[in-house]
């Protein structure tokens, strides 16, 4: 008997001492079309150039606009821009690569204007594209620089509809980018090994998370199909259930490149708790206008849409005409719409803004509060835009994600909405 304990006891503890340390390797470009996708950042530009350039190209225009992109880089300086417009030329990009303030010793960027955007950048239409292009930087420490690229891409501020002026202006002086590098390695899950990728979504240059909303991520293909799918993708800063067990990463490089990982006895959420027919999760939060949410308590009677969202984001601003449409029909039949927006706190006005503007008329409250444990993580939400449509009553999830993309969403009420009515008579 003491034989079989021991047996027991060294299995248990060989398991849970277990961790795993990855080493990863640099990848320059081609991380957006492995994932899936990117966060889009905007970058703001000023008529003011800023102090840390020190050279710039002798024939730019008299319209010029320069921007600071603040990513961590071997030189420990700021990485500058520049966009020069010359009237009746196509414009052009500048982008200190090397980050040393001279903007004449670089790798030109890639910037093109009048193609065909279609399919390269997911949310947006081609036609409210003015240019689209790239540039390699430098990145990583002084010990172990690498190259990363970073794509951009601009409004056609002129092609975009029912803009104000003040609006107008502040489109014109706005660029957005993503990042298209990553790290990359293998990671041994349960006995098999799959390939992972290390990915800084904020395009910061950094791969070490300074806190649970740094958004750095861990991509694994779980299912080896050489792509990423749903439930692939996890937060660094958080524990990842994978296989009904829970993992952490432990520790990490300063520089991101290596990493331990291993089990852990946190709570954690993964996409197969939030599948259609499983029940939503209950929490409790506060709404935008300060009053209490309980859910789905608060919901008794209703079909209700949870959606995730943001400010910032094309794909999720591209559907909210289709909510408000189907809000406008429903509502009355009881359908409830409950925005998260995963907008910094600090952005409350702005927020209220943009829902007066679209007609977002339902209750709204912000995904990272600071006060409870994050909706998006019990949803496992990694991306947005991410809806739930779930019954009020039984907590039951009717229809999730692409479903209720698109003319989707009208689909599902049509079918849920006048037999939730009826069956509440």
């Amino acid at each position: 008997m003491w034989i079989r304990s021991l047996l027991i006891t060294l299995l248990f503890t060989s398991f849970a001492l277990a961790d795993q340390t990855i080493e990863l390797t640099p990848v320059t470009s081609g991380i957006t079309e492995k994932t899936g996708g990117s966060l889009y950042q905007s970058l703001k530009l000023s008529e003011t150039k800023p102090d840390s350039i020190k050279k710039v190209p002798s024939d730019l225009s008299d319209h010029v606009l320069y921007g600071i992109l603040k990513m961590q880089n071997p030189a420990g300086s700021e990485i500058a821009v520049i966009l020069d417009s010359p009237d009746g030329k196509p414009s052009r990009l500048f982008v200190d690569s090397n980050g040393n303030g001279d903007l004449t010793d670089d790798k030109p960027a890639d910037w093109v204007a009048g193609k065909d955007y279609t399919g390269q950048l997911p949310g947006l239409k081609p036609e409210n594209l003015a240019n689209i292009g790239s540039a390699t930087v430098k990145l990583g420490t002084k010990e172990k620089p690498f190259d990363a690229r970073i794509g951009f891409w601009r409004y056609d501020v002129s092609k975009l509809k029912g803009q104000t002026p003040a609006q107008q202006e502040s489109l014109g002086h706005e660029m957005r980018f993503y990042r298209d590098y990553g790290l990359t390695g293998k990671i041994t899950i349960e006995g098999k090994e799959h390939q992972l990728y290390l990915l800084d979504e904020l395009a910061t240059g950094s791969f070490k998370p300074a806190d649970d909303k740094s958004l750095v991520r861990l991509f694994i293909d779980l299912n080896d199909n050489g792509k990423i799918d749903e439930g692939e993708m996890f937060d660094v800063a958080r524990p990842m259930k994978i296989n009904d067990h829970i993992y952490e990463v432990k520790q990490q490089s300063a520089d991101g490149r290596s990493l331990t990982f291993g089990d852990s006895d946190k709570t954690a959420y993964s996409p197969d708790d939030v599948k259609v027919g499983k029940i939503a999760p209950e929490f409790n939060a506060e709404l935008l206008d300060g009053k209490p949410l309980k859910f789905p308590g608060d919901y008794q009677g209703k079909i209700v849409m949870i959606d995730f969202w943001a400010t910032w984001c094309a794909p999720c601003m591209a559907e909210v005409p289709n909510v408000a449409a189907a809000y406008e029909k429903y509502h009355a039949s009881g359908f409830e719409v409950l925005g998260i927006t995963m907008d910094e706190p600090t952005d409350g006005e702005k927020v209220k803004r943009v829902m007066a503007k679209k007609k977002m008329v339902w209750p709204e409250q912000f995904g990272e509060t600071g006060k409870t444990k994050s909706v998006a993580e019990m949803f496992s939400v990694n991306a947005i835009p991410a809806a739930f449509l779930i019954d009020g009553d039984t907590g039951k999830i009717l229809a999730a994600g692409e479903e209720l993309r698109g003319d989707g969403l009208e689909k599902a009420l049509a079918k849920f909405v006048p037999a939730k009515s009826s069956s509440t008579k």
